[in-house]
């Protein structure tokens, strides 16, 4: 078994996240190739799921950075929250955290 079969799962999660952030920025293939600097049929290759090995980091950051998107985004499975920190410096932990113990409260009554 080869490296892109062991890992087959993870470049699909990153193949499905390269679209939706593409298709979400309006882009086509040929509109994120050029962002990204590398070839239309390329990113083709990448997105087809069929390519027998996936392409370098390198080329990953040069899609996220043309996605304007973290990188750690490409690597998230769906339905994952991540709050950036920039975020989580606004919110108020410790109202968060009396929020859910009065709901927990309510619950066990």
């Amino acid at each position: 078994m080869g490296l892109y079969e062991e890992n087959k799962d993870v470049y699909g999660l990153i193949i499905d996240n390269i679209k939706k952030y593409r298709k979400k920025r309006g882009l086509t293939q040929q509109g994120l190739s050029l962002r990204a600097h590398i070839s239309k049929g390329y990113l083709s290759q990448i997105e087809a799921k069929n390519y027998n090995r996936f392409c370098s980091l390198d080329v990953l950051i040069n899609i996220a950075q043309a996605l304007e998107v973290p990188l750690y985004k490409l690597f998230l499975p769906p339905n994952v929250i991540f709050i950036d920190e920039a975020v989580s410096a606004e919110l108020d932990l410790d109202k968060i955290q009396k929020t859910l113990a009065a709901m927990e409260e309510q619950d066990d009554s």
